[in-house]
């Protein structure tokens, strides 16, 4: 390969996301080189990426307009220095930068210093510091080694025991004296969120989601990762804020107040949770499935918004991305993630309808066809208008790719999917209509889905409410049916609608043990009172007649008892200054209104 001249972009790296950088850059007309690249990548050139030296003198002779760094390895040795002491234009962090990856412990305390929102933590050298630490996590810990460790080096840990065994499974791999990372266990919804900046101004790329267990249902062992989506449905307007708010602009303003000249990509690990995002972790380099389904999605000229980037120019420009969606599913060798099996043939890499990005493959003796030569040997990713069209065609795609032993998970994607409720009312429908604005434009949007709205009331003001926001209506008259045997019916209605839960928006009806046993810790109702101070109707009134200068309203869950179910959320009201029982009422349904979708968001996150 001799190509060389100021429209010449060089790639280093040749894995899946090498290869999918390469192809984004053809689609902007570039010329591309990738150093070393692989069998799979068109123009690659042989070159030891762990020699800096042959890397620059290559570099040298093709002249490159624009020079990528894909993995992490090279970044942390300071070969985007190297490259930029030579005049070369380098998307990259250098090694100052590369340790926000490099080092977990030193990213914690940069993330502590400038204020970026992160579990709580502690930093332990050595077996026997990190086994005594482990006390401080009782309700779990993840347990990180403070190096680079190919995205194996962190173990999600749910009791004592496992953590145990993950200290000692870090200890065994990495030395007795390892600086291991403890961490707060989060519950929520982790999101990978990519950004191209150069230290002063960011441009975001779409979210998306890893999937890093082995296994269906994130089990088994961590990976490097086993298939990802973009963008990310649950990742609303609402919460990209809160993510550029505590985590996003705090962190280039520690990248000033350090110095640190960060001109590259820089990856969010986030966890969003009931009490807001969480950086899990800092990458300075486009992860990996991420990028396969990330850069599908964008569209515009990339090679320039990278050109601008390595330049200190990024400026305003931004990110441009397709309407629809992108997932990408991988397929492993079997041993993967211990000791691969190389060498198998590999049939059906000729798919229609998706793209094929090779990880680990090389060409059969012979040169026909691919074998296996690593752990994570290809993904097939696949675009489509709505995700459940672009998951199908992946899928599709990805069952015609075969070889033996491989490895795949059936669930990539899965909680892209919003719950699904129902919404059960009798009268005007005011709860419903918030919770129903919630999930076109606020807080539950992309959290859930409403299929349902039934009433016992055929002429409940709320049946316009649903119909203007789309939801099918189906009304239900209770009146001389017995309470068992309405909630029978009912039951069985929501049950064939698929419900994930079942939302009371005053629904005056008191569910007898059919409906609640049939839908267990899945009915919500929320309630104009503290439960523990009112039970049943008119709790406005009550807190109005008593005088009370503030009153609760009280989201949780539906058991056999009146209105004893277990607290999900209570939030107060105000009252004070109020003077009339409608004033009181106003004051305590726009707590409602408020409360009561929040509830449902965060309830949804907790148990993810």
């Amino acid at each position: 390969m001799t190509a060389s001249g100021s429209d010449l972009v060089a790639v280093l790296g040749g894995g899946g996301r090498e290869h999918a950088l390469v192809w984004r850059l053809l689609q902007d007309g570039r010329r591309v080189v990738a150093l070393p690249g692989s069998d799979a990548i068109p123009g690659s050139v042989p070159v030891d990426l762990e020699s800096d030296a042959e890397v620059l003198t290559e570099l040298r002779r093709l002249a490159p307009s624009l020079v990528v760094i894909g993995p992490e390895a090279p970044l942390e040795r300071g070969l985007a220095d190297t490259l930029r002491a030579e005049g070369f234009a380098v998307l990259g962090p250098g090694k100052a930068g590369a340790r926000l990856e490099s080092s977990k412990a030193f990213a914690k305390d940069f993330m502590v210093r400038h204020g970026v929102a992160t579990a709580r933590h502690e930093t332990v050298t050595g077996l026997e510091a990190a086994l005594a630490a482990l006390a401080h996590f009782p309700g779990g810990v993840v347990v990180k080694y403070d190096g680079l460790a190919a995205g194996k080096g962190v173990i999600v840990c749910a009791d004592r025991a496992e953590a145990e065994a993950a200290v000692r499974e870090l200890a065994t791999r990495h030395g007795d004296g390892a600086t291991l990372l403890l961490e707060e266990r989060l519950v929520g919804r982790e999101v990978s969120l990519l950004a191209l900046t150069d230290g002063r101004d960011v441009a975001l790329f779409p979210p998306a989601q890893d999937h890093k267990r082995l296994g269906d249902g994130d089990t088994g062992p961590n990976t490097g990762g086993m298939g990802a989506y973009c963008p990310v449905p649950f990742c609303n307007a609402a919460v990209l804020a809160e993510i550029d708010a505590q985590i996003v602009e705090p962190t280039l303003r520690g990248l000033a107040q350090d110095g640190i000249a960060f001109r590259g990509i820089l990856y969010f690990g986030v966890m969003v949770t009931a009490a807001g995002p969480r950086l899990l972790e800092y990458n300075t380099r486009f992860g990996d499935p991420e990028a396969q389904a990330v850069l599908p999605q964008v569209k515009g000229d990339l090679a320039q918004l990278f050109l601008a980037t390595a330049r200190g120019e990024l400026g305003a420009s931004r990110v441009e991305s397709h309407a629809g969606y992108t997932v990408a599913v991988v397929s492993a060798a079997a041993g993967y993630p211990g000791t691969p099996m190389k060498g198998t043939p590999i049939e059906g890499l000729d798919v229609a309808d998706a793209l094929v990005f090779h990880a680990g493959t090389r060409r059969a003796p012979g040169g026909t066809g691919f074998v296996t030569a690593g752990g994570r040997v290809l993904s097939v990713v696949a675009r489509g208008d709505t995700f459940r069209a672009a998951r199908a065609r992946a899928y599709a795609a990805a069952d015609q790719v075969r070889f033996d032993g491989m490895q795949r998970r059936s669930d990539v994607g899965k909680q892209a999917e919003p719950k699904r409720i129902a919404i059960l009312f009798s009268g005007r429908g005011s709860n419903m209509e918030a919770i129903l604005a919630s999930i076109r434009e606020g807080e539950l949007q992309g959290f859930a889905e409403p299929v349902l709205a039934v009433t016992d009331k055929p002429d409940a003001k709320g049946i316009e409410v649903a119909k203007r926001f789309d939801v099918p209506v189906a009304t239900q008259p209770s009146k001389g049916i017995p309470r068992a045997d309405y909630d029978a019916t009912l039951a069985g209605l929501l049950q064939t609608s698929r419900v994930d839960y079942v939302v009371l928006a005053g629904f005056m009806r008191i569910l007898s043990p059919v409906m609640v046993r049939a839908f267990p810790r899945r009915i919500l109702n929320v309630h104009p009172a503290d439960t523990r101070a009112h039970q049943g109707l008119h709790g406005y009134a009550w807190a109005f007649e008593a005088k009370l200068p503030e009153t609760w309203v009280t989201i949780h869950w539906v058991d056999e008892g009146l209105d004893t179910g277990p607290v999900i959320h209570r939030a107060r009201v105000d009252l004070t200054g109020a003077t009339t029982l409608e004033e009181v009422e106003r004051r305590g349904l726009a707590v409602e209104h408020r409360e009561y979708a929040l509830a449902l968001k965060n309830l949804i996150l907790e148990q993810a």
